[in-house]
């Protein structure tokens, strides 16, 4: 992405959060491994993760070892309800009766919304730009609205409550574990969603995005049937959540893109939003590996569950965070990339206007 058709000859073009990465070698780099030969590296290292832990917790359920006290029997739907729950919403994941059409409505809505609405409001607004380009900014108003709409569903259904306070959701009120309940759907479908059809539309998405996004899809449908079975333990809902942070507090990445490519330069914009992003993303670490180590109670010594789905789980979230954070580290490094050559134009727009006075 250049910062411009009016762009100096002799200034090269702002790096992209598309291309940065792309397998080139950077300009400082002599090492034995460039950019995309290390998310190779993280993608395979992810894989092999992915089947160890899978195996280490089908190894864990069949030994008998852990949990082996007996296991609290799932309510029925009419104790559920007799509760004052719904009893639609703790549908097991593995079943046909499961909330199929509300995914099915996200998804044809996310669709509409990527090809008609923002597509047109791309045409419309940054017709300049060259067709490829005007897909990754459809993409960029497709995440962020996306990832709007998750944050702003969990914070009304209460989870960052429950994150900082989890002894009060021990023995939860049931209207409040129905709104979280709705919430967990909520948050699962529109990730699925958006990530899916911005893999399907962007033709070129850098490497590191699609580990992101797979790497996401994973934990989503992984952490939704390890939810369930462990019942809905608080511990476990909570250390998803905070995991899920790193996809939803995004925003600023996407508003930087379309004012970058709308050519408003200011810099300190820029700079804000590349340090918050550092920021949001170490806090976001501190989160996850803390939630983590409390859903060890959950996973290994409270008896709620049995499965090697929850015990896999548990072991992959520290690897997840790892991969999370390498690839989101090279958004780090394009954001202040872009930050620099907004502040570099910048001055060449002041200085010609000082001129020209």
């Amino acid at each position: 992405m250049g910062i411009g058709p009016d762009l100096p000859l002799d200034v090269a073009p702002a790096p992209d959060l598309e291309a940065e990465q792309s397998g080139k070698k950077t300009r400082s780099g002599h090492g034995c491994c460039h950019g995309r030969d290390m998310i190779e590296i993280m993608a395979i290292c992810g894989v092999i993760c992915f089947f160890f832990v899978v195996v280490a917790g089908v190894v864990i359920e069949k030994s008998h070892l852990v949990n082996q006290g007996p296991l609290p029997v799932f309510l029925t739907p009419c104790q559920l309800q007799h509760a004052g729950f719904i009893p639609s919403l703790a549908t097991s994941p593995f079943e046909l009766a499961s909330p199929q059409w509300m995914f099915g409505v996200v998804l044809v809505g996310i669709f509409v919304l990527r090809k008609y609405v923002f597509d047109g409001l791309t045409r419309s607004f940054f017709s300049h730009l060259p067709k490829s380009k005007q897909v990754k900014v459809a993409n960029y108003m497709l995440e962020m609205f996306g990832t709007t709409v998750v944050l702003a569903v969990c914070s009304w259904a209460g989870f960052w409550d429950m994150l900082f306070n989890p002894s009060k959701y021990t023995i939860p009120d049931p209207q409040q574990s129905n709104r979280m309940m709705a919430s967990l759907e909520m948050l699962y479908v529109l990730f699925l969603s958006t990530y899916l059809m911005e893999l399907a539309f962007d033709d070129a998405v850098r490497l590191g995005l699609v580990l992101h996004h797979w790497t996401t899809i994973v934990l989503a449908t992984w952490g939704m049937a390890a939810i369930y079975l462990a019942q809905y333990n608080n511990l476990t809902v909570r250390a998803f959540f905070a995991i899920s942070l790193y996809m939803s507090t995004e925003q600023n990445v996407f508003v930087e893109m379309l004012l970058y490519h709308r050519k408003v330069y200011i810099p300190c914009l820029y700079y804000a939003s590349a340090w918050y992003y550092v920021l949001s993303r170490a806090a976001i670490m501190v989160l996850s590996m803390w939630t983590w180590w409390d859903m060890r109670h959950a996973a290994w010594t409270d008896n709620v569950q049995n499965s090697w789905v929850c015990y896999g789980l548990w072991l992959f979230i520290p690897f997840a965070n790892v991969i999370l954070n390498f690839t989101q580290y090279t958004t780090v490094q394009s954001l202040f990339g872009i930050a620099a050559r907004v502040a570099k134009r910048r001055g060449e727009v002041d200085a010609a206007n000082t001129f020209t006075v």
